[in-house]
């Protein structure tokens, strides 16, 4: 993955995760709003990332899987907005059993 495209899906990933969160809100009213923008970040990122390789026939390799992960840790790192609030869903898993 070049860093252009990278920088390309994450501006796009960015703009759908918003709105996916905030559907997702919606709909999962008893869960905190930062695990859900997490969850919406990492599906969203793994997915639009899949959907570019396809695309653009670029093939699944294992560095490219990596970077299909990657990408949906970005955009949940965007879609959370802040650092304390990543500090905060670190907390909130570390600390449930």
């Amino acid at each position: 993955m070049t860093t252009t495209l990278f920088f390309e899906l994450f501006f796009i990933c960015s703009a759908i995760t918003g709105i996916l969160t905030e559907i997702s809100k919606q709909l999962f009213k008893n869960t905190p709003d930062n695990i859900t923008a997490l969850v919406t970040g990492l599906f969203t990122g793994i997915a639009a990332t899949a959907v570019m390789y396809k695309l653009q026939d670029i093939p699944y390799t294992t560095d490219n899987i990596i970077c299909m992960c990657l990408m949906g840790l970005a955009s949940s790192a965007g879609a959370m907005s802040g650092y304390d609030k990543i500090l905060q869903t670190i907390r909130q898993i570390t600390n449930k059993k």
